[in-house]
Formats: structure tokens, C-alpha cells, sequence
């Protein structure tokens, strides 16, 4: 089959900053891993909840009534003294219920609320060093396409003055043939880059999460 269309190349000017922090809200994948970690926390939370303490308390006493005490030796009643005591005591225990299905399942939920953080902070961390890298590529390959583009206008000068002098016996055929080449080799390399440009161009709107959007936000 032929390909449709034309190849076109456009050179792309890119804010990295703004396009890394829209593409942080924008991925697809990214919003995902938020909605897993948050169902983590949930699923954590909601067995945690049957984990319940149990506390029993009790308070003791004793009291002894008051008494009259009288001092040996005293001449008086106010040389005596009333005395009272009062003793206090205080004990709490505490258990908890758990026979062990609890707590595990605890252990188990929080575990993988972990890997899906971690995994989050993986898609995060990637989405900044993916554009970068992208856009190293771009410009790299927009250097290679003006280059090519130059060189393109001057090999198809130079056959074209080349055929001219064969015509007039002034050129042989191999350096014709060899004036073509060149041109040809040029105009292949302005090709080639103006279709990985395209290809880098779709990954940059791929890493940036212009591709496979949620048809509704979820909230």
C-alpha cells in the first residue's frame, strides 16, 4: 500500500516545565495509580476499623472510721488526737480483640498501599525524564533536518551544473553519477528525519499524556 498524506516537518518549541506539570495531571496512567493508591488507603482503613480494644477498669477502697486516739501520759483531752484512713486503689487491664485475621489483613493492606505509592512515585518521577529526553531528541533531530536541507539545495545545484557540463563534454558520466548520488544521499537524510521528527513528535504527545484520556474526570 502507499502511504497518504505528505511528511511534514514543523520544528516544535517546548516549555518543559509547563508541559511536565500538565502532563503530571493529564496521564492517563498516572491518574490510575492515584485511584489505586487512594482505594489502598480505603481498603487499610476500612479493615483497621475491626480492630477493637477492649479495657476493663475497677476501683478499690478501704476506710477506717475515725477513732479516738489518747496519748499515754497526757493530762488532757487535747493532748489527744482523731484519726482516719483512707486507702485507694486503682488497676486498669487492657487486650485486644484479634485472633490474628485482623492484624494480618491489616499487614497485607498496607503492603500493597506501599507498592502502589512507590509505583506512584515511579510514574511521577519518569514523566519529567522522559520529556526531557524527548525534547533532547527533537532538537537534535531539527539540527540534522536544517542540515540536511542545506546540503540538499547544494547537491541538487551541483548536479544540475554537473549534467549541464555533461552535455557539453566538459563532465564525464561517473561524475554525473556521483553529483546524483550525493543528492540523492541528501534528500534521503532530509526524509529520514523529517519521519523520526513525526515519530518523536508522537511521543512527546504520548509522555505527555495528550493520548488516551479518561472521557470523564474522576473525582
Amino acid at each position: 500500500p502507499s502511504p497518504e498524506g505528505e511528511l511534514s516537518f514543523a520544528p516544535m518549541d517546548v516549555d518543559l516545565s509547563a508541559e511536565t506539570a500538565a502532563a503530571l495531571e493529564r496521564r492517563t496512567d498516572i491518574k490510575l495509580a492515584r485511584l489505586l493508591v487512594r482505594a489502598a488507603n480505603e481498603d487499610e482503613r476500612i479493615i483497621a476499623a475491626g480492630y477493637y480494644p477492649s479495657a476493663v477498669g475497677s476501683v478499690t477502697g478501704d476506710y477506717i472510721p475515725v477513732t479516738g486516739i489518747h496519748r499515754e501520759g497526757s493530762t488532757s483531752r487535747t493532748q489527744d488526737f482523731n484519726g482516719s484512713e483512707i486507702r485507694e486503689g486503682v488497676a486498669y487491664t487492657w487486650q485486644l480483640i484479634d485472633n490474628g485475621k485482623v492484624g494480618g489483613a491489616v499487614l497485607k493492606a498496607r503492603k500493597a498501599r506501599e507498592i502502589n505509592e512507590i509505583e506512584l512515585r515511579k510514574l511521577e518521577a519518569s514523566v519529567g525524564r522522559d520529556l526531557s529526553r524527548i525534547r533532547n531528541e527533537l532538537t537534535g533531530i531539527e539540527t540534522q533536518h536544517k542540515s540536511f536541507a542545506a546540503g540538499t539545495d547544494t547537491a541538487e545545484q551541483t548536479a544540475s551544473a554537473v549534467q549541464q557540463n555533461l552535455g557539453s563534454g566538459l563532465a564525464s558520466q561517473l561524475e554525473y553519477r556521483l553529483a546524483e548520488g550525493s543528492y540523492l544521499k541528501t534528500q534521503t537524510g532530509l526524509l529520514e528525519a523529517s519521519y523520526l521528527h513525526n515519530v518523536a513528535q508522537a511521543e512527546w504527545d504520548r509522555a505527555s499524556g495528550r493520548y488516551f484520556q479518561f472521557t470523564e474526570d474522576v473525582h
